[in-house]
């Protein structure tokens, strides 16, 4: 297999995810191995040539929680067989699935199965959060699972999952230093403090959240009109959805697609719908205030399946509650409002933190990790 191109199927069914897997295939590609991609991904994945099924849409993929996936469980169920057949007929021999546990398991199990093909999972299921019992299923169908966090490394470890510690890339995340072109750039006042808000990426994270985040800028006026309000959204449909909810609050609000960097380089304090969003902001120097509401059925199902207390990636990679985290019954405009004043008022202290995150995501890298996979690949064919 050495010598031979690579048949490599892979899908990233998310933003957050499409952009580790770009970074894991340019390590790849910077090995020298020729290689073949066949799968779903997004823009960043596009620029490797990527063979998809045609007329795909990946948006149907992208949902979360119980009753979403369960109201669209026909057009699922569909697209995931089309995507299995794609993945068939071109006769890989190495699948990578990123993110999106549960979508990537059923791959993962059926590859195995019809093509006997190498698995590899980027990013741990959380089963150290809850659901504990898919370990069983990490270990007997996929060969190594590529590790953001090290608490993640070592749980899979603990528990016989074979596991590599990659990393996560925000690791090399840097501000941009010269704000007042940022601010000039989008007509942001000079003088005025900013204050991100990160929505979410999916239009049902943006429906359970933004009327919320809604009254908070509303409090947040009442006490200094200087602030301006920044959201940088995945898409102009999302960026439509949030104009149309704001459009009546006469203060500042700035709402640009893939602006990130930008707008977390202008702000100290990020009110943030949990998920890896609020590590992003706080490997961008700023304070995350976590909040994350769903549907009463959603919360009923999923609260005793959970196994820790704390639902932020930078309070578990600290392994503390050092930053607020407001969840559901707590997720409401004046607990947040609170929450964003008492940060602001333990500025300094909080500041110190953020820093502790950005060094705890260290790892092995992405170049090391494209290297292990090789290994791993070159050994099982060697075995075969």
């Amino acid at each position: 297999m050495q010598s031979s191109k690579l048949r490599i199927g892979i899908i990233s069914a998310e933003k957050s995810g499409d952009y580790l897997a770009a970074s894991f295939i340019e390590s790849l590609k910077s090995s020298g191995r020729d290689f073949e991609l066949f799968g779903i991904g997004g823009k960043e994945l596009d620029n490797f040539n990527i063979s998809r099924p045609q007329d795909f849409d990946r948006e149907i993929l992208n949902v979360m929680g119980i009753i979403d996936p369960l109201k669209n469980l026909r057009q699922i169920l569909r697209a995931r067989k089309q995507i299995l057949d794609f993945l068939i007929s071109k006769n890989i021999n190495i699948f990578i699935g990123v993110d999106s546990p549960d979508l990537n398991s059923f791959f993962h199990k059926k590859l195995k199965k019809i093509n006997s093909t190498i698995n590899f999972q980027i990013v741990s299921p959380s089963v150290w959060a809850w659901r504990s019992g898919r370990v069983k299923q990490l270990r007997k169908f996929v060969d190594t699972t590529f590790c953001l966090f090290k608490f993640e490394h070592e749980y899979l470890k603990k528990n016989n999952v074979n596991s590599f510690h990659v990393g996560h890339p925000f690791q090399d995340i840097e501000k941009v230093e010269d704000v007042s072109s940022i601010k000039n750039r989008y007509g942001i006042n000079n003088d005025s403090e900013c204050l991100t808000f990160l929505v979410g990426s999916r239009r049902s994270e943006i429906s359970n959240m933004l009327s919320i985040y809604k009254k908070v800028i509303k409090k947040v006026c009442e006490g200094d009109k200087s602030y301006s309000f920044l959201f940088p959204v995945v898409n102009q449909d999302h960026k439509n959805i949030i104009q149309a909810e704001l459009s009546e609050l006469e203060t500042p609000i700035f709402i640009q697609t893939d602006k990130m960097k930008e707008f977390l380089s202008l702000s100290t304090f990020t009110i943030s719908t949990s998920g890896t969003a609020s590590l992003e902001a706080a490997c961008y120097g700023n304070i995350p205030i976590i909040c994350y509401k769903t549907s009463l059925i959603n919360y009923l199902i999923l609260k005793p399946l959970m196994q820790t207390n704390l639902i932020g990636l930078p309070n578990l990679i600290l392994g503390e509650n050092v930053f607020p985290e407001l969840l559901q019954n707590q997720c409401t405009p004046n607990e947040i409002f609170d929450a964003f004043m008492s940060a602001r008022e333990n500025k300094d202290q909080l500041a110190l933190r953020v820093a502790n995150v950005k060094d705890l995501i260290k790892g092995n890298g992405m170049t090391e990790g494209a290297r292990y996979l090789l290994e791993r690949v070159d050994s099982a064919s060697r075995s075969r």
